[in-house]
């Protein structure tokens, strides 16, 4: 019996699962804009790409382990770090959950959470 690899019993990638998640929050955001006539929470989706720029990077480093110069990768580390503190940040939205009131604040604490 030959015995399977640890990717083989993985069925999606990190990378599939990020593209899910974020699938899901923008589900979740259209239904409170249908649902309450409201664009108040439009601004999670800046956030979200704002997030996404260091993941994006760290993928991108991930596959090319060799940068080129020592400038060049500087350049990219230094992208990364200017970044970063956007992906940690978007938990600061659940202090908009008092302002708004159009929708239940359990969609709104889910919908947050799940930009996070």
């Amino acid at each position: 019996m030959q015995q399977q690899s640890y990717k083989e019993h993985v069925p999606f990638t990190l990378h599939q699962w990020m593209i899910a998640s974020c699938s899901f929050s923008m589900v979740l955001l259209c239904a409170r804009v249908i649902a309450t006539d409201s664009i108040r929470y439009l601004f999670l989706l800046w956030n979200l790409f704002l997030a996404f720029i260091p993941y994006a990077i760290s993928h991108w480093l991930q596959n090319n382990p060799t940068v080129g110069n020592r400038f060049r990768r500087f350049a990219v580390i230094g992208a990364w770090l200017l970044f970063i503190p956007n992906s940690f940040y978007i938990l600061t939205d659940l202090f908009h959950l008092d302002e708004i009131s159009s929708a239940p604040k359990w969609f709104d604490v889910r919908l947050l959470l799940s930009f996070a």
